[in-house]
């Protein structure tokens, strides 16, 4: 084998192995990727796991419904409920945010989007966005204002008989 050859040979070579590079190197930025999305979904359902516990909470939990339907409330419960609507509305944002940096995957965006709509059919947390809408971003104030748009407003829930007709229905399997 003459040195060309051999020159030649080795040249072919390194080309394979910077093409395994390549395809190894594009493996592990699939692969940190998806590590990153799925530890943002992690601290996106850490985050709504906690505000849930702490709205749960014996006076927080009278707070937060006398606040979202509008109903007789005291300045501190007010209070309460400004700082949960305030909780939400950031978490809301940082969700946002996240979908329009291409961090948070479409299925969780359409989850957030989807449980937006169905909170802002409270009339509390509506006049909440109204109050606090100055405190955010444009894009993410157009986005939460369509939503206040599209939502009707439940201004008359029996929440126990509501849920009442639910347990009845899945004992009777009529909502399976």
């Amino acid at each position: 084998m003459s040195l060309s050859e051999l020159a030649d040979l080795a040249q072919v070579v390194n080309c394979a192995i910077v093409l395994v590079s390549v395809i190894y190197l594009a493996r592990q930025l699939r692969q940190a990727a998806l590590n990153q999305q799925t530890l943002i979904q992690q601290g996106r359902a850490a985050r709504i796991s906690t505000l849930s516990q702490q709205m749960a909470q014996k006076g927080v939990a009278e707070a937060w419904e006398k606040g979202v339907y509008g109903g007789p409330i005291s300045l501190s419960e007010l209070h309460q409920f400004r700082n949960l609507g305030r909780a939400t509305f950031i978490s809301a944002e940082d969700s946002f945010f996240q979908y329009e940096h291409k961090v948070l995957h479409e299925e969780g965006f359409e989850s957030f989007r989807h449980s937006i709509e169905v909170m802002m059919r409270l009339p509390g947390l509506q006049a909440m966005w109204l109050e606090t809408r100055p405190m955010y971003s444009s894009k993410f104030a157009q986005f939460m204002d369509d939503a206040v748009m599209r939502a009707s407003v439940e201004t008359d829930v029996d929440e126990l008989a509501r849920w009442a007709t639910t347990v009845g229905s899945v004992k009777n399997k009529d909502a399976l």
